[in-house]
């Protein structure tokens, strides 16, 4: 997922209204939201809006990043195309140790070799792409999300390794 280039909203204080954040989605069950975007509306002070665009749908896409109408967060397929388009720009690592803790500590304990994807051809130092990360925490023994829980949370944490 990226950052688009227009930044629409400023991260508020807290007490301060959401900060609203346009995002490339469409929800198929006909619904307003997902439990998941609830989370992350309470847990940030954002309010995300689904702009109705299927990430799938190359023509809408396409069409929203032509004309300048891309969401502030979206899944444009090939990142390295929408790279060299000039519609996104490169993570330095220290960015994403500094702010993307969380993240770091993922990659460097369950998935050290996704350091290397996503690497800017001009820089290593330089990420077009975030790698996901996917620990037994939130999905069942055979990988797959557990859709059949009622409230789709995640499963309890899975024991630390030693």
């Amino acid at each position: 997922m990226l950052a688009g280039a227009a930044g629409h909203g400023s991260a508020g204080a807290a007490g301060d209204a959401p900060m609203e954040v346009s995002f490339l989605m469409e929800i198929r069950s006909g619904e307003e939201s997902t439990w998941f975007l609830d989370q992350v509306e309470e847990k940030f002070n954002v309010r995300i809006v689904p702009n109705g665009v299927y990430h799938g749908d190359k023509e809408k896409v396409s069409l929203l990043l032509a004309t300048g109408e891309c969401p502030d967060l979206f899944c444009p397929g090939d990142p390295y195309d929408t790279l060299a388009q000039g519609l996104t720009r490169t993570i330095p690592v220290e960015m994403i140790h500094e702010h993307a803790p969380q993240y770091t500590k993922l990659l460097n304990d369950f998935y050290p070799i996704g350091w290397l994807l996503g690497q800017s051809p001009d820089d290593p130092g330089d990420y077009v792409a975030l790698t996901a990360v996917s620990t037994t925490h939130a999905y069942g023994r055979d990988g797959h999300h557990d859709r059949n829980r009622p409230d789709h949370a995640p499963r309890p944490s899975a024991p630390t390794l030693s």
